[in-house]
């Protein structure tokens, strides 16, 4: 007569255990639908005279907002990626891959054009001069496209 109990605890022991294991998926599934484990967009620079005002990036192309953080006239002179399609660069409102003058304070929009999918990390290094040295400084862009 005892013998029969032995399955039915062992089958509500599974049962228990079963339930619980889908409330915890089905409140994970939730927790990623509402993207909290999503990393948001940053951008990182290793200081220098260069300052990163503003950034964004999507699917087509990576967009830093640059401002002059030295006391003289800087010129950018080039950009380059981790990411080879996001070589062609360009100011806005000035010729693809011109030099670029960027007075005391000031700023200016680059565009990098790329391809671009699923979480990025792009390290940018910008290329310039400033009282008659050249320089670089490097950027590091991540998030979710």
């Amino acid at each position: 007569m005892f013998k029969n109990n032995k399955g039915q605890s062992a089958l509500e022991y599974l049962m228990t255990y079963g339930w619980a294991l889908v409330v915890i998926v089905i409140v994970i599934a939730a927790l990623f639908a509402f993207g909290v484990f999503n990393t948001p967009k940053q951008c990182t620079q290793t200081g220098g005279q260069l300052l990163i005002k503003g950034f964004d990036f999507n699917a087509d192309s990576i967009q830093l907002q640059i401002q002059n953080g030295s006391p003289n006239t800087v010129t950018v002179t080039n950009f380059s990626s981790n990411n080879t399609t996001a070589n062609a660069w360009f100011a806005i409102g000035e010729a693809a891959g011109a030099d670029v003058d960027i007075g005391r304070t000031d700023t200016n929009t680059f565009l990098l054009p790329g391809s671009f999918t699923g979480n990025i990390t792009e390290e940018i290094i910008i290329s310039y001069s400033s009282g008659g040295l050249n320089k670089t400084e490097k950027t590091t862009c991540s998030g979710p496209v």
